[in-house]
């Protein structure tokens, strides 16, 4: 059993250094064996939100119907373009999530100072999707989107929210880690 760790232990030695050689000397925010293929899931999944969001909220950029019929009252209008407004804000804060994610999984962590830039960043994300939740709220109050709709943006940004969460703490686990070492 000895004799096994201490071959793993050394395998394990030679695969960090070959680690390194590979980044010039820094190190990586997450070890080679525990990257995944592709995208972060977290980004993945805000991009299903994203796009459902845009797919609810299309019917409030188009004209209301009867837009040029005088019959058409100021209410139906100022409802329309308060929906509209809502929609925008929808939109930009989730695009603005998404930003910000891309942004911090970009970071790569090498000191506090990258640390902390990398956490602002997920911490704007993470305001940015409870301001989506805050919108679709209203919407849902002036039945402008359905219950359906609504429950399933609330579990979707509870999902999204909670990554972001769990990536946090894996990150400062990892970084503290490093600083013991």
């Amino acid at each position: 059993v000895r004799k096994a760790r201490a071959g793993e232990n050394a395998r394990l030695n030679i695969d960090s250094a070959d680690e390194e050689e590979k980044t010039g000397g820094k190190t990586m925010s997450v070890p080679e064996g525990q990257r995944s293929k592709g995208k972060l899931a977290i980004e993945t999944e805000t991009e299903k939100l994203l796009q459902y969001i845009f797919d609810v909220t299309t019917k409030y950029y188009l004209p209301p119907e009867n837009a040029e019929d005088k019959k058409t009252t100021h209410d139906k209008i100022t409802e329309f373009a308060n929906a509209r407004w809502l929609a925008d804000h929808m939109r930009s804060e989730i695009l603005s999530c998404l930003a910000n994610i891309q942004t911090a999984n970009k970071i790569v962590i090498e000191d506090n100072a990258s640390f902390y830039e990398r956490r602002k960043y997920q911490s704007q994300a993470e305001r940015a999707v409870e301001n989506v939740l805050t919108s679709a709220t209203l919407m849902y109050r002036r039945k402008l989107i359905k219950s359906k709709r609504i429950k399933y943006i609330g579990t979707q940004i509870g999902h999204v929210k909670r990554m972001i969460q769990n990536w946090r703490k894996s990150d400062k686990a990892r970084y503290t880690n490093a600083n013991k070492k």
